[in-house]
């Protein structure tokens, strides 16, 4: 909510100064454009201003000041970087894989960053995205079942599709997920050790062991952990934000630094056993041990 506050001013502000024929500050810019976090409105749409204040700018030199590369190296649209895949860094725009059919492999090596939502539903290998650093949006890599090519990415801006992975090995530098995450089929968290926060649901539902999500400090949403049956992994979740699956825990080890669950603090669900078997069903409490 602080975040789509402040981005809405701010997108006001910058609008203003556009409109008033104002210079922008590279702050501004790459707020404008995104670069370190996706701008959040109350709308279920894209601010419409984001696209009016682009229209009215020269998109390739703003980016290729913010990049450091060359005002050829971006492409204004999907066309231009299909014309001529393995020349373009920056994409300005959505990048629909399987846009005029289902794609298994491509080959975009030099892409590095992705403003908008990168769709790969048929996707079955990653190589040809070797350089990619950035997703603004949403990232599709449903039929994914290896993150072998996926090396250099470090952020989603918007929901993550990985539900055919079956090792997370090769997202090493994945750092922030900004909405949902889906790892519907991973048994182990291995290859996400830098992987710091999920800002919406997290479906973790075959995870047998956290180990690998040593870095996770918070998950925005529902956290769906139903088949672990240890939390060593955790010691750094502090906040879930919404409800929580946690079936098979007996103990919680490793979730000691866990504050909340749905706003309610660790220690009211606890001592309330409707909230405790609610969250934790198969958890084995020390008054219970001793009796």
């Amino acid at each position: 909510y602080k975040k789509k506050v402040h981005d809405m001013k701010l997108m006001t502000y910058i609008y203003n100064k556009q409109k008033n024929g104002e210079e922008l500050t590279k702050e501004e810019l790459r707020f404008l454009y995104e670069i370190d976090s996706k701008i959040l409105g109350f709308g279920y749409e894209e601010d419409p201003r984001i696209k009016e204040i682009k229209s009215k700018r020269n998109v390739r030199r703003d980016v290729s000041n913010l990049k450091n590369c060359n005002e050829n190296e971006v492409a204004l649209n999907q066309q231009e970087l299909d014309e001529n895949p393995t020349h373009f860094i920056y994409l300005d725009g959505d990048l629909d894989g399987d846009l005029r059919d289902k794609v298994h492999t491509v080959n975009y090596t030099k892409l590095r960053y992705v403003s908008g939502d990168a769709n790969f539903i048929s996707l079955t290998s990653a190589e040809g995205l070797k350089s990619l650093e950035t997703i603004g949006g949403y990232a599709g890599f449903d039929s994914l079942t290896s993150a072998e090519g996926l090396e250099n990415l470090t952020s989603i801006g918007r929901g993550a599709e990985f539900d055919g992975l079956i090792s997370a090995k090769g997202l090493e530098k994945l750092k922030t997920i900004g909405g949902y995450a889906c790892f519907g089929s991973l048994t182990s968290a291995e290859g996400l050790e830098n992987l710091i926060s999920i800002g919406d649901n997290a479906y973790f539902t075959d995870l047998t062991s956290a180990r690998g999500l040593e870095s996770l400090t918070s998950i925005g949403g529902y956290a769906d952990f139903k088949s672990l049956t240890s939390a060593e992994g955790l010691e750094n979740l502090t906040i879930i934000g919404e409800r929580a699956r946690f079936d098979h825990l007996t103990s919680l080890e490793g979730l000691e630094n866990l504050q909340s669950i749905n706003g309610i603090p660790m220690s009211e669900i606890l001592s309330n056993d409707e909230l405790r078997n609610k969250y934790f069903p198969s958890l084995i409490m020390e008054d219970e041990i001793k009796r």
